[in-house]
């Protein structure tokens, strides 16, 4: 099991910066469930696409790179450690938006994970990217959070 990692938000922050939430905490357990493949998968480049803390990212990092001899300059590993603006999500266009730009920087076997609700209609999306051959994708959690269902979709490229 790991540790979720630290963060405090500066009250400065609070406009700009999502505080981490049910939707943060339901993909860190979808990639810790999953570090093995994740890790296997040997990746060259890890984003999180977001509005978001960086706690993702974070997490992702402290499981990749457990000891700090190797943490260090990205480009020492290979490893490129990005956090993006993605705006508000509207819906299914940001999220198609996502996967058609993921399709084209993925290379085969490359994993994009994505927090989804029930008003996105992830299994539709599954459905669509199936369809396209582009990904092989599978709903790897699932969970309640008030009135939200949420969805972590994991895709991998074909």
């Amino acid at each position: 099991m790991f540790r979720t990692p630290d963060y405090n938000l500066k009250s400065s922050e609070y406009d700009s910066v999502y505080d981490p939430s049910e939707d943060s905490f339901i993909l860190l357990d979808a990639l810790e469930a999953d570090v093995d493949l994740i890790k296997s998968s040997n990746p060259s480049i890890i984003a999180e696409i977001g509005v978001g803390s960086g706690i993702v990212l974070t997490f992702i990092r402290n499981f990749l790179f457990p000891s700090p001899d190797e943490v260090g300059n990205s480009s020492d590993h290979g490893f490129t450690f990005t956090a993006l603006s993605g705006g508000p999500l509207d819906g299914r266009s940001v999220i198609n938006s996502a996967l058609e730009n993921v399709a084209h920087i993925l290379r085969p076997g490359g994993l994009f994970y994505i927090v989804t609700i029930a008003q996105n209609k992830p299994r539709q999306i599954l459905q669509e990217v199936e369809q396209s051959g582009i990904f092989h994708g599978k709903i790897v959690l699932n969970r309640r959070a008030g009135i939200e269902h949420l969805y972590v979709l994991r895709l991998t490229k074909l």
